[in-house]
């Protein structure tokens, strides 16, 4: 009886045993992985890479999915994984086009906010038409960049959280274009899809033109939540941001932070507009241009250090030197000490036949060589001037009306002697590629020079 009673208990704790191991060693959140699904972790070897295209009328916006979005695709992502024995997770065919390799010579072209499609009032159509055929066109003009104003009014033809809206896109400032796209990502994925390099180019301080450029301003426009951050001249209506101010400063180095933090582009430009011949005049506000330049160079130094070598950072001075430094730019002092640009790119738009020997290209273009980009950290762009070609109303400077079609491509050899900083040249502008007649010849001689 007793031995009989040992083997009755003997079986029970057997069963006991297997039941407690069976329900209780995994844990409830833990589901066990069926072979069945297996492949969701262990892709097979033999997966081949998903084709890669960059069709640019397909890029998406770079917004956030929304919550509901999120929502569907986590659905779907769950739906999917009940037949995943019979069908891998599809992925993604879209590829973002990367940065161009730095070319040995820049080769640039300004496109400037006049050259937008439609004088403002740009719908989707119109303005990725107006893209893709100038970023083609530059390329087919062997230029390896292109520099796009992206703020013209300290406003922004992308979504910012500083600037309304631009008037370039709408003609209205402040108005939400509504594009299904981000029209900066759109344009720096389409220039890096043709190997072209992406500079955007900003004024930094311009809120007005004159009275009526733009017509009508935004509600969050600076010069109306900010009207003691600006300065105006009575005489034509020109309103700018006033850098002597810090939060100016700081506003305008931020506006600089959220394009590089967000876009890839491969440049941040700022041209000769500063203003300070302007603020220095009493009905305006009587600064001391010395004082206003020490600010502008205190902002640029700011910038330079924001953007920690993510992408290029130039300025488009005046070709005359005494010119710039009268506008609050200090540019000898940026061109001889490391830390405040990349590069100066000056507008030397004279020829050799100036009436003054001083502003002769050859002269000018020496002096910007020798004298003032003399850091090694500094290089020298040259920003030329194929839109003078065939004018016959610069009385100073008959060069332009020669007729020899090679001026433009005669200026690019004299500044290709200059080995120790140069580094390539700007054209303005894009709109001069077409027409007239003249200009076409300087760029079909220009492009014999461009391998």
């Amino acid at each position: 009886m007793k031995k009989l009673l040992s083997i009755l208990f003997c079986i029970v704790f057997l069963v006991s045993c297997r039941k407690s191991v069976s329900t209780d060693i995994l844990p409830s959140s833990i589901e066990p992985v069926s072979e069945e699904s297996s492949e969701l972790w262990f892709p097979s070897e033999e997966s081949e890479e998903p084709e890669v295209s960059i069709e640019i009328s397909s890029i998406e916006s770079s917004e956030a999915p929304s919550p509901a979005s999120s929502k569907a695709s986590s659905q779907k992502s769950s739906s999917s994984n009940t037949t995943a024995s019979s069908k891998k997770p599809a992925v993604s065919s879209a590829a973002k086009p990367v940065r161009p390799p730095k070319p040995p010579e820049l080769r640039g072209v300004w496109i400037s906010y006049v050259d937008f499609p439609a004088a403002f009032g740009a719908t989707e159509k119109s303005f990725k038409e107006y893209i893709d055929k100038t970023f083609q066109d530059a390329k087919n003009a062997k230029m390896n960049a292109v520099f796009v104003h992206v703020r013209p009014f300290a406003d922004a033809l992308y979504p910012s959280k500083y600037f309304p809206w631009s008037h370039c896109l709408t003609g209205t400032q402040g108005k939400d274009p509504k594009f299904s796209f981000d029209p900066l990502t759109y344009m720096v994925d389409k220039a890096h899809a043709l190997g072209l390099q992406f500079h955007a180019w900003l004024n930094p301080f311009r809120i007005k033109l004159h009275n009526t450029m733009p017509t009508t301003t935004a509600e969050n426009n600076l010069e109306t939540i900010h009207p003691e951050w600006t300065l105006k001249n009575p005489s034509d209506g020109l309103t700018f941001l006033n850098p002597t101010i810090p939060e100016v400063r700081t506003l305008v180095c931020n506006g600089v932070k959220e394009i590089v933090d967000k876009y890839d582009v491969d440049g941040i430009h700022f041209d000769d507009y500063f203003y300070g011949n302007v603020a220095s005049k009493p009905e305006v506000k009587g600064i001391a241009i010395k004082d206003f330049t020490e600010c502008v160079s205190t902002l640029v130094r700011d910038i330079y250090s924001a953007i920690n070598k993510r992408c290029e950072f130039g300025i488009s001075p005046s070709g005359n030197v005494e010119v710039s430094e009268g506008m609050g730019a200090a540019v000898r002092m940026w061109g001889k000490t490391a830390g405040y640009v990349d590069y100066l790119c000056p507008q030397i738009y004279w020829t050799d036949l100036y009436y003054k020997d001083f502003a002769k290209y050859n002269v000018v273009l020496k002096r910007w060589s020798t004298e003032v980009v003399t850091s090694a950290s500094v290089r020298l762009y040259v920003g030329l001037g194929i839109y003078r070609v065939g004018r016959d109303d610069i009385a100073e400077d008959k060069g332009w009306m020669t007729g020899t079609k090679t001026i433009i491509k005669d200026q690019v050899g004299q500044a290709r002697k200059y080995t120790e900083n140069y580094n390539g040249f700007v054209l303005f502008s894009v709109r001069d590629f077409y027409t007239p007649q003249e200009r076409v010849d300087e760029l079909n001689n220009l492009k014999t020079i461009l391998n």
